[in-house]
């Protein structure tokens, strides 16, 4: 199981609701497989991690997607969690290790980045309690 950022802008979050059990196609990373965890981070207005989804099939074409943003890859997915304290891009940069993460140095600026295990090891850690034992339950707790 690989761990991974999603990146969305508020013209998506903003006009969809995130319930856990919710089922929907987001872009993804051609090298994403089904068990594949992803964290949602939410650009511009809020940017922070908000929610938890396991992936159930893809990658594959989805040609709305390609033409609504430009991603040529797709993966069906199912909401597994909202965090109840999203983790904030400032608490990340301030992060000694996250700080580190290639993606965040980009401020993630893409749809998908791959979350090596030191960095999901500190991303829990950054994480709320109260969140941390659902994201090791499904992210694993490396």
């Amino acid at each position: 199981m690989r761990r991974w950022p999603w990146v969305t802008l508020p013209d998506v979050y903003l006009r969809q609701p995130l319930p856990a059990g919710e089922t929907g196609t987001w872009t993804c990373h051609r090298d994403t497989t089904p068990g594949d965890i992803a964290v949602l981070y939410r650009a511009d207005l809020f940017q922070d991690f908000s929610h938890v989804f396991r992936v159930d099939r893809g990658p594959f074409y989805d040609q709305t997607l390609w033409r609504e943003f430009g991603s040529e890859d797709a993966c069906e997915c199912t909401v597994v969690a909202a965090l109840q304290t999203p983790v904030t891009l400032a608490a990340l940069r301030g992060d000694r290790v996250l700080s580190k993460m290639p993606a965040a140095q980009i401020g993630f600026h893409g749809t998908a980045f791959p979350l090596d295990p030191p960095y999901w090891r500190a991303f829990l850690n950054l994480a709320s309690p109260l969140d941390r034992p659902h994201l090791r339950n499904v992210g694993g707790p490396l």
